[in-house]
């Protein structure tokens, strides 16, 4: 399950799904959602979670733009329930109610990234899995413009599609993300391109194709002792 990747961002920025309709980031988030980037070049890599914002192309505009990482469909009520939907299943594109529409309406997308993490159950311990020459790493993605029903606003939203793990990454997780070869770009992105054609697509990269890195451990909080006024210190992310 890919539930942090490292994406590409706007340098500088950040902001979260939850941030929407608070006065200090409407305006912000307004002038963004109208403006079409052009280029990556200023763009730097960030870890990203579900809700917070990121860069995908999308079939209908074929350029980068932001999506929020969380995906809505058209019957959710309320902006929250984004966080239920932050990966698609392959195998349940065709069948889930939540994807098989937009799926059959090739809703798709590229998510940019330069990796992904994955947690090993049985030890804890968080890993990072890239291109071995550190190229950007294409994700593939589907997504949906959700109507705020209350305001009618406009959110754009996209979850990340899972398949089968390879070698590289079955010794942690059951599942990983469809990467996508540069050869398959131009083709998940055509429209011309059916639903069926582009379910051949979701299958695991070649493990040769992927670096796993083993992460430092997060700081650990200090614990709070007797007679500490400032009670304890969280040095986590």
């Amino acid at each position: 399950m890919c539930y942090n990747y490292e994406a590409l961002t706007r340098t500088g920025i950040k902001r979260s799904i939850r941030d929407i309709g608070k006065e200090d980031t409407l305006a912000s988030l307004t002038l963004m959602e109208r403006k079409i980037i052009s280029s990556l070049d200023d763009f730097e890599p960030a870890s990203v979670y579900p809700g917070a914002e990121a860069v995908v192309i999308p079939l209908d505009s074929q350029v980068p733009e932001y999506y929020y990482f969380g995906f809505l469909p058209s019957w959710a009520k309320e902006i929250k329930q984004s966080a239920l939907n932050f990966n698609a299943r392959s195998d349940s594109l065709n069948i889930k109610p939540t994807w098989k529409k937009v799926w059959a309406m090739k809703q798709r997308c590229i998510v940019c990234a330069t990796g992904f993490y994955e947690k090993d159950r049985n030890s804890g311990k968080n890993y990072f899995f890239k291109h071995p020459k550190g190229r950007y790493m294409n994700l593939a993605g589907i997504y949906n413009h959700w109507a705020d029903p209350q305001t009618g606003e406009i959110i754009k939203t996209f979850a990340i599609i899972t398949t089968e793990p390879n070698n590289k990454v079955k010794p942690f997780h059951d599942r990983m993300p469809v990467i996508l070869t540069e050869d398959k770009l131009k083709i998940w992105l055509d429209a011309a391109t059916t639903s069926a054609s582009a379910d051949s697509m979701l299958v695991p990269i070649d493990e040769n194709m992927l670096e796993v890195i083993e992460m430092p451990a997060p700081p650990k909080k200090a614990k709070k002792t007797k007679g500490n006024s400032q009670g304890s210190l969280d040095l986590g992310i």
